[in-house]
């Protein structure tokens, strides 16, 4: 079995496992993103408390610590997918997946695994730091207020970001997202479904 086949045996393992009932792993904040709950809560503003969980979970990382991840047990299976090359055990990395977690929590949505949430952060921990920081901002407006949110410029970000990197061992993250269908699946163009299975021998349909 190669690696691509045990990251795609390891990726459906998790999909099989996930159930409803799920809880997160999702780290502690002094300070939550809060619900949209109508028009004058402002995606502008929503935009700038994310920027502000990032800082304060890069903080985090950055006060506790070089293998901060190791640490709190965040790498968990990744260990087997990702490789320490790939640079995510870093204050960067944590500042997105604590602001994603804080974002799924305080908006309510459907409980995923540890793995689950990385896989989504794949295509964002492949960008620039600041890059990658509006753009974790700008997915969960998407998800949140689709009618506030850029999502032209969600779709190209993401799109761009995995076609740019599909030798790079992060793909390999992505399809953990990809096989339990996260959000960003459907702003997929065609031509990077299609690369992405035919790289990794999944269906097509994996990404509906």
């Amino acid at each position: 079995m190669n690696t691509n086949q045990k990251r795609l045996a390891l990726a459906r393992k998790i999909a099989a496992r996930r159930k409803a009932s799920d809880s997160p792993n999702l780290p502690k904040s002094p300070s939550k993103p809060t619900p949209i709950t109508n028009f004058f809560d402002g995606a502008a503003e929503y935009r700038e408390t994310m920027r502000e969980s990032y800082e304060k979970h890069a903080k985090l990382a950055r006060q506790s610590g070089a293998d901060f991840l190791h640490a709190s047990g965040l790498y968990g299976a990744m260990g087997s997918m990702v490789p320490e090359t790939a640079g995510i055990n870093s204050p960067h990395s944590f500042g997105l997946y604590g602001a994603l977690g804080c974002a799924y929590e305080a908006q309510g949505w459907r409980a995923v695994k540890m793995e689950v949430l990385w896989g989504e952060l794949a295509p964002f921990l492949t960008m620039k730091e600041a890059e990658a920081i509006d753009a974790i901002a700008e997915y969960v407006i998407l998800r949140a207020w689709p009618s506030e949110a850029r999502r032209e410029q969600m779709s190209s970000l993401i799109n761009n970001a995995l076609r740019a990197n599909y030798d790079s061992p992060l793909i390999g993250l992505a399809v953990v997202g990809i096989v339990n269908r996260v959000y960003w699946c459907r702003l997929l163009d065609p031509s990077v479904r299609q690369e992405i299975a035919k790289i990794y021998g999944i269906s097509l349909d994996s990404f509906l």
